[in-house]
């Protein structure tokens, strides 16, 4: 009689250890597919992104001598030991700095490609591409930081990027709040889409990049005291964005405090700092 009663207490026991092993293993089935997917969109977007960085780099290349810069300790920052964000700095030589940050976060990839043109009297470009799965936000900024934002040439360069942003009309916008800086701003593309257009975007990019280095190409090279106006305007701006705020400030100061995002800005982002010490090896009287 013992023995039947223990044998009835345990069933109950047996059972539910089968049906969690059984369910264990079908939990297993149902993920696993789901891991896999993840990784390969992952895995694609992260190639997507850099064959997008080096068909832009192969444009500037094609005019002008890229030299990577070490830039120490902002090459790789970790956050909290998992997400590592990647900075490149190259001297275009003729026109000015480079700078290129990557992240991939597991489901959302990004990817920052900033032209600062310090020795041509260029506007900043900037390019801002987010990843998130199979949603992409691509956003293309011309910013003023010019001596002279007046001229014939550069309004010419404004009208090819309208132009670009006209055949795009059928694409939804991606919202962008105004904000302090927007008084600045020469020329927007923001737009989001699926994977369908990546090739379209992927080509769009290389081709604003190739604008930008054929109007860079009929621009002279400063001269020393347009080379400091130059200088100034974009520190100005690097430190406005500090104090008054932006998106991408804003995420680095919570993640690295004030004194980290103020160097990165200066070394990396904008090159400022970086670049003075350029100048001062080929301008002597450069302060």
């Amino acid at each position: 009689m013992a023995k039947k009663i223990c044998l009835l207490l345990l069933l109950p026991l047996l059972f539910l250890g089968f049906f969690y092993a059984l369910s264990y293993k079908i939990i297993l089935l149902i993920i696993s597919p789901l891991i896999l997917i993840f990784i390969y969109i992952n895995r694609r977007n992260s190639k997507l992104i850099n064959q997008t960085i080096e068909e832009c780099l192969k444009v500037i290349q094609s005019k002008y001598e890229l030299k990577n810069l070490d830039i120490g300790e902002f090459k790789q920052m970790t956050v909290y030991g998992i997400v590592s964000f990647y900075s490149k700095v190259y001297h275009i030589e003729g026109l000015g700095i480079l700078s290129i940050l990557t992240a991939n976060l597991g489901f959302m990839q990004m990817f920052s490609f900033v032209i600062n043109p310090y020795e041509k009297d260029l506007p900043q470009m900037n390019y801002d591409i987010i990843f998130m799965l199979n949603k992409r936000v691509y956003l293309v900024e011309i910013y003023e930081l010019m001596i002279d934002n007046k001229n014939e040439e550069y309004k010419s360069f404004l009208n090819k990027i309208e132009e670009i942003n006209k055949t795009l009309s059928d694409i939804e916008n991606f919202e962008v709040k105004k904000n302090w800086h927007s008084i600045l701003l020469g020329a927007l593309i923001n737009k989001k889409c699926g994977t369908k257009l990546d090739q379209k975007f992927m080509n769009l990019l290389a081709e604003i990049t190739k604008i930008y280095i054929e109007y860079s190409n009929i621009n002279k090279k400063l001269g020393d005291e347009g080379i400091v106006k130059k200088i100034s305007l974009i520190d100005e701006f690097g430190n406005e964005l500090i104090e008054k705020g932006g998106i991408s400030t804003d995420t680095f100061k919570s993640l690295f405090g004030l004194e980290k995002t103020k160097k990165y800005l200066g070394y990396v982002l904008f090159g400022y700092y970086t670049f003075k010490e350029i100048s001062k090896l080929n301008h002597g009287n450069l302060k």
